[in-house]
């Protein structure tokens, strides 16, 4: 079992561990289309 005071340790490298695999991706367009998705999903359009 973990300990409490070790849990912001893992979580620090995990969140590292991702923004280091995240470097140098276009994450643009994908956030965009999510942006998109969110909008017509509060309007009530598919798109579709």
């Amino acid at each position: 079992m973990m300990r409490e005071g070790r849990t912001p340790k893992v979580h620090d490298r995990l969140v590292n561990y991702v923004a280091k695999k995240l470097e140098g991706l276009d994450l643009a367009a994908p956030l965009d289309a999510i942006e998109t998705e969110m909008k017509d999903a509060r309007t009530g359009c598919s798109g579709r």
